[in-house]
């Protein structure tokens, strides 16, 4: 019995640490999902995402005085979202383990949100046709988020299969 508190414990606990992970690649990358075509992405000293709107007066100005460039750029999607992966991973590994209420709200709050950055990467291609750099990043990027949306979907699938056949068998 203390072997079960205890496993259920540390569940609960991790599951409290990937919420709280969450919550704060949201804060980092939320703007992403914000961008409109011809918009240029920028990142802050604290490493927090904001965008240069097309329309604001003096962009290019405003962009060199910050340091903000193109190559940076890509650097700091590589790195963000390299982290941001790893998280995906962590979760898609807690997901196959356990099956809670939880889990399931907090997977469809991932997914919102993955959704929400795809539709922004796919305006800040249309900003960059021509940078191979950026646009081969940004792909990656999206294909590795439609591979964890199918892997996500197909244990969501597979689990509400598994419990549809248990309640028929039941009775």
């Amino acid at each position: 019995m203390t072997t079960e508190f205890k496993l259920n414990y540390d569940s609960n606990k991790y599951l409290e640490d990937l919420e709280k992970q969450f919550q704060d690649f949201k804060t980092t990358l939320e703007c992403i999902g914000d961008i409109n075509p011809g918009d240029k992405l920028a990142r802050s000293d604290d490493a927090k995402y904001y965008i240069h709107a097309k329309s604001m007066m003096f962009n290019g100005v405003r962009r060199w005085w910050n340091n903000q460039s193109r190559e940076r750029i890509v650097d700091f999607l590589k790195e963000d979202f390299e982290c941001f992966m790893k998280f995906l991973d962590n979760f898609l590994r807690k997901f196959r383990l356990s099956y809670t209420n939880k889990e399931y709200v907090l997977s469809d709050n991932i997914l919102l949100f993955v959704n929400k950055i795809m539709f922004g990467l796919y305006n800040l291609k249309e900003t960059y046709p021509n940078e191979r750099k950026m646009i081969c990043q940004v792909d990656s990027i999206i294909l590795t988020f439609i591979d964890f949306k199918t892997n996500l979907n197909e244990l969501k699938n597979y689990r509400s299969d598994v419990f549809n056949m248990e309640r028929h068998n039941s009775e």
